[in-house]
């Protein structure tokens, strides 16, 4: 028989026998892949959120805090940290958090009695974990602000977007400050550069300083003096990248690696004299000290300070941790398991389909195979049935769950206590659907099939012997 005359005479009559009424079959199949698929996207979107939520800085880290540092003199603090036989694990955030008085245009922060109130802020390092993730979230995750200049050695502050909020500086105004002063002294005040803004840091801190400045803070205070810097006046120019015409011309541009401007997220140049008389008449100017000194080797004394005085670890966010992994789990459990039921329920679908189909026409077979019609022919045509039966049904309901699938993320978001941000439904890698949803329920279905008319004769189909 001619190719053409089977699909013909044969095949498209048998398809339609087999896809049901008004493609009746075809519609319920389709309607398992949608629920399933959604389902299944549902799954998948939320799982990839939590995987978010758990690489989320403020989850991932736990934060370490020693005891106040009242607990124990400076002299023991400074010989701690110039011990050099001590060092600290670079890539894990240390929970060092210490209160300073921070000014914003000579304006303090105050409490409701109009007391000074000093944020709280904490040591980071470049290598530090914490901080590599904040850098590195994108999109929707972003944490930092502005473009990055804090390092370890030098004296920029990370400040959060809360802290200038605390201050009175609403929506995009804090991009105007480059400096800011904070209190290294009993009402002394140096003034430092804003290195970097971001959302927000752990532990409800509102900023961030570095290994150099913390070091300098216990062991090089005279650092921060004026008296340091005697016989210079030392400026730092805004929005500029070389000496504007007008200014006094005692001036000149610092040119060193490590100077105060670098660790500004504000483009700007600094300036000095060695007139301390010469009058600085640029609009925007900031008088600052020119502090250089590196001192980046911070020894880390957590072990130390652990012996000496104990050490305090959230609790609270070790639980949440493990509640976290175990949903997690329970979440990955769910979703191999309900794609599990997909598969089997296609296989069990379809293969009912087909037997009972081929059950009530033996007699049609039997027939047709002793008139020459071989087995590849009937294994082929009913190849070609499953694979239109299943890959049509999947290709509507894929299309259809990427129109839907938003829609009813969005339904389920609006129940109480579901994150109602950062929920995007995403279906599963289409090539993986097809592997799991198409290629291997046909595969197991044609199993069947074949084995259901291997070594039959048409005897065998036409009595019913089999």
């Amino acid at each position: 028989m001619k190719i053409k005359d089977f699909i013909n005479e044969i095949g498209v009559p048998e398809t339609r026998s087999v896809i049901g009424k008004n493609g009746s079959r075809v519609i319920i199949l389709t309607v398992i892949f949608f629920i399933s698929l959604l389902v299944l996207g549902v799954a998948h979107s939320s799982g990839e959120l939590l995987k978010e939520k758990m690489q989320d800085p403020f989850i991932k880290f736990i934060d370490v805090k020693p005891p106040p540092f009242n607990k124990f003199n400076s002299d023991d603090a400074e010989s701690l940290i110039s011990d050099k036989s001590l060092s600290l694990y670079p890539k894990f955030s240390k929970g060092t958090n210490k209160r300073f008085n921070i000014k914003i245009n000579n304006i303090a922060l105050k409490d409701i009695d109009d007391n000074a109130f000093p944020p709280l802020g904490m040591l980071l390092g470049e290598d530090d974990k914490f901080y590599k993730d904040i850098k590195q979230k994108k999109g929707k995750s972003r944490r930092l602000l502005t473009k990055s200049t804090f390092s370890d050695d030098g004296f920029g502050l990370i400040l959060t977007k809360e802290l200038f909020e605390k201050f009175g500086f609403i929506d995009d105004a804090w991009k105007e400050i480059a400096f800011v002063e904070i209190e290294v002294g009993i009402d002394y005040y140096v003034t430092l550069p804003v290195a970097e803004v971001v959302e927000e840091l752990r532990n409800n801190c509102d900023f961030a300083f570095s290994k150099n400045f913390f070091n300098c803070f216990f062991h090089h205070k005279d650092i921060f003096k004026a008296s340091h810097y005697k016989g210079t006046s030392t400026y730092f120019l805004p929005k500029i990248n070389t000496i504007p015409l007008g200014i006094d011309s005692s001036f000149t541009m610092i040119e060193v690696v490590r100077k105060l401007s670098a660790n500004c997220y504000r483009n700007g140049i600094m300036v000095e004299s060695r007139d301390t008389n010469a009058i600085m008449n640029f609009d925007g100017a900031i008088k600052v000290l020119d502090i250089r000194k590196n001192t980046t080797r911070v020894e880390k004394f957590e072990k130390k300070l652990k012996g000496d005085f104990g050490i305090e670890i959230e609790q609270e966010k070790i639980e949440a941790k493990r509640i976290i992994e175990f949903f997690d789990f329970i979440s990955n459990l769910l979703y191999y398991t309900l794609l599990l039921f997909t598969i089997l329920s296609i296989i069990l679908f379809i293969v009912n389909i087909l037997i009972s189909h081929l059950n009530s026409n033996k007699r049609s077979l039997g027939t047709l195979k002793a008139f020459g019609l071989s087995n590849n022919y009937i294994i082929g045509l009913y190849s070609g049935i499953t694979l239109f039966l299943v890959g049509a049904s999947f290709i509507i309901a894929y299309i259809s769950t990427e129109f839907i699938g938003q829609y009813a993320l969005s339904l389920l978001s609006k129940k109480p206590g579901i994150i109602k941000d950062s929920l995007t439904y995403t279906n599963l890698d289409w090539m993986l659907l097809v592997l799991f949803l198409v290629l291997i329920p046909v595969i197991i279905i044609l199993a069947r099939v074949f084995k259901y008319l291997h070594n039959v004769t048409p005897g065998d189909l036409i009595y019913e012997r089999k």
